[in-house]
């Protein structure tokens, strides 16, 4: 007997209905030509091209290198000075690599759940590496006025 569990209206729903191997071959066509794999700071690596994703190369390989050279750009990164910006610009290369691994689990995953799961975090992070890429664009924003202190804590109690 099969038995398909009745869903928990808790749970959010996939945010894609069932993806299959015409999903994945799309979505990673859309990615444009994959150039050669970085493991260094090459012009590659620099200019942020996604990892090259492999039928031939093994889970662990294709893992292993796209957490490599995620470390080698971060790494190379020169410390601004401005804790918002150096976030956003260490934060770029974190979520490339997510999106990277999840294009690399659409060849691997059989499970359906698995493939929305990566389907929805290529376009999340996407979308957030093109957020934070607009925000250093940008002149950062003035800084705050400094709070003046309330009348409040300058009275002495009554005695």
């Amino acid at each position: 007997m099969n038995h398909t569990p009745t869903p928990d209206p808790r749970r959010p729903r996939p945010p894609f209905p069932s993806a299959g191997p015409l999903t994945a071959f799309l979505l990673l066509a859309a990615a444009g030509p994959l150039p050669a794999f970085a493991h260094d700071h090459s012009t590659a690596a620099a200019q942020g091209a996604p990892a090259v994703v492999s039928s031939t190369r093994s889970f662990q390989e294709q893992m292993a290198g796209i957490m490599d050279r995620m470390h080698a750009e971060m790494d190379a990164l020169p410390a601004t000075g401005d804790a918002d910006r150096d976030f956003l610009r260490m934060m770029i290369p974190h979520h490339r690599a997510a999106v990277d691994m999840a294009r690399v689990m659409l060849l691997d995953t059989r499970d359906p759940r698995i493939r929305n799961l990566a389907l929805s975090i290529i376009a999340e992070q996407q979308n957030e590496i093109e957020l934070m890429r607009a925000w250093l664009d940008q002149p950062p924003p003035p800084a705050p006025a400094a709070a003046m202190p309330s009348e409040q804590s300058h009275r002495h109690p009554k005695s």
